[in-house]
């Protein structure tokens, strides 16, 4: 294992992470700016559209960081935590596709496809994390108040990660139908490796380590602000939609700023 966490990757591994980079942009973007075509295009019904765009935007967040990963902008030190957070997401997806799977009638086709690329990322990301490791380097230079916003920001992907790997307890919580259980379960495993990711930012409190997760959370929140400003425009507002307006609210610009800091 590597002992600095400033080795850059080699031009093997660097393309490798364009395969959850690609993954990122499609299942990130589509999802939330159409998803009604998404849903007719993979064949789900579509219900629930407010799932599918936060399901995006937590997807899309990995792309906008392993863009810096694979353009060669980061060394390992600054893209450890969301590798892992990649590996966590993906682990959790692998157990989305396989309940969809072994569920009569859930798995449509492309959940065999994301099946497939999930075990690739999988063994991707665990190659990296298990080469060069997560140890701690650099002092802790991160404002004072940042553990607080981080600590907050966790615990609520921590929830939303897990309730939706449960969709019909959870569609029922907020008022929705939970038709598409495997968006809701792709939509938990992608928020809980932000909340995953989050543990190790407070582990470090190193600015150079965390400034690219916390642009990754940043654009996630923003994102789903977004989601929840054209989910109220529509008048479609339950108590999920009050609850992330709220969050992402607060969670946006104290990410952003963090990140603007250094």
């Amino acid at each position: 294992m590597a002992k600095t966490g400033q080795m850059n990757l080699s031009s093997l591994e660097k393309a490798l992470l364009g395969i959850p980079f690609l993954g990122g942009v499609f299942f990130g973007l589509f999802p939330l700016l159409a998803p009604a075509l998404f849903a007719s295009v993979f064949g789900f019904s579509g219900n629930d559209e407010y799932i599918y765009r936060l399901a995006g935007a937590a997807t899309f967040g990995y792309a906008v960081v392993l863009f810096d990963a694979i353009s060669g902008q980061a060394t390992w030190n600054q893209m450890k935590y969301f590798v892992l957070a990649t590996f966590v997401f993906n682990t959790l997806s692998i157990y989305a596709c396989l309940r969809a799977i072994l569920t009569p009638g859930e798995a449509v086709p492309v959940v065999y496809a994301i099946f497939v690329t999930s075990i690739l990322i999988l063994l991707i990301t665990g190659s990296l994390l298990k080469k060069y490791g997560l140890n701690i380097s650099g002092n802790k230079d991160i404002p004072g108040w940042l553990p607080v916003i981080l600590i907050l920001a966790s615990i609520s992907a921590g929830l939303f990660g897990i309730l939706p790997l449960f969709p019909k307890l959870f569609a029922s919580v907020f008022n929705y139908l939970g038709t598409d259980a495997f968006i809701y379960r792709q939509a938990g495993a992608a928020c809980f490796g932000y909340a995953v990711m989050g543990i190790y930012e407070l582990r470090s409190k190193n600015y150079d380590e965390i400034k690219l997760p916390l642009l990754m959370g940043a654009v996630f929140n923003g994102l789903g602000l977004i989601a929840s400003i054209i989910e109220i425009s529509t008048g479609r507002i339950t108590p999920l939609v009050l609850i992330v307006t709220a969050a992402t609210l607060v969670f946006t610009p104290g990410l952003f700023w963090a990140y603007r800091q250094k």
